[in-house]
C-alpha cells in the first residue's frame, strides 16, 4: 500500500477525473440540467481564475498520518482527507440565487463520489464529511460581484500501512557478538574488587 500522501493523491486524482466526467457530460449540447453545467476545474489550485471561469472548483488533498501500532511488524493507521473548494459569484444585476446554486453544487459532488464503486473501494470508511459555506464580495473586472464560496471536507480512513522487517543487502549470518560488561564494586567484597563478564561470539566468515 503506499504512504498515506501518496494513497490521498491517488483518491484526489480519481475524483477530479470524475468530476472532469461530469462536467463534460453536463456541458454536451442538448445535455439535462446539471449543478455541474459551467463548471470549471483548473491545472492546478494556484491558477489565476478572473469572473469569466466562474463557478470553479479546486480540489486539494491533505494527510495527517495516523496512529502507530507497535507490535513485532509495525503498522500505521492511514488516514487522510480531500478538500473541495468552490467559488460561485455574480454581477449585482444578475439574478441568480447563489446560495442555491452552491447547495446543489455542493449536494451533487458528494452524491458523485460517495455513490461510484470506484471511489469508494479506494479506502476503508468515511471518517467524517463536513460541508461549510460561506458569502462575500469581491471586485474585479470592473465590478463588484456577490459570491458564495463553499468547503466539502471529507476525511477517509484508507487503512493501515505495515513495514515489513528487511535484512540489510550486505547483512551476514549472525554466529556471534563480541561483548564486555563491567559490573559495577560488589558491595562487601572484602577485596573491594570489580567484576568482568565477557562473552565472544564471531560472524560466520564467507566461504
Amino acid at each position: 500500500m503506499p504512504l498515506p500522501v501518496l494513497k490521498i493523491h491517488v483518491l484526489k486524482d480519481l475524483a477530479v477525473a470524475l468530476l472532469r466526467a461530469a462536467i463534460t457530460e453536463a456541458d454536451q449540447e442538448n445535455a439535462e440540467p446539471s449543478p455541474f453545467k459551467g463548471l470549471y476545474i483548473p491545472k492546478h489550485r494556484f491558477e489565476t481564475l478572473p469572473p469569466k471561469k466562474w463557478p470553479v472548483l479546486i480540489v486539494h488533498a491533505k494527510s495527517t498520518g495516523g496512529d502507530g501500532i507497535s507490535d513485532q511488524v509495525p503498522r500505521v493507521a492511514a488516514d487522510g482527507s480531500l478538500h473541495f473548494h468552490a467559488l460561485l459569484g455574480s454581477g449585482r444585476d444578475e439574478a441568480i440565487d447563489l446560495d442555491r446554486r452552491a447547495a446543489e453544487l455542493a449536494n451533487a459532488i458528494c452524491d458523485l463520489l460517495l455513490e461510484d464503486t470506484r471511489f469508494l473501494e479506494q479506502f476503508a470508511s468515511l471518517s467524517r464529511l463536513n460541508i461549510d459555506i460561506e458569502d462575500g464580495k469581491v471586485g474585479g473586472e470592473g465590478g463588484e460581484y456577490d459570491v458564495v464560496m463553499f468547503l466539502i471536507e471529507m476525511e477517509l480512513a484508507l487503512g493501515h500501512i505495515e513495514f515489513t522487517p528487511r535484512d540489510p543487502v550486505d547483512a551476514r549470518p549472525l554466529a556471534a557478538v563480541d561483548m564486555t560488561a563491567q559490573l559495577a564494586r560488589v558491595v562487601g567484597d572484602p577485596d573491594d574488587g570489580h567484576h568482568t563478564v565477557r562473552q565472544v561470539f564471531t560472524p560466520e566468515q564467507p566461504e
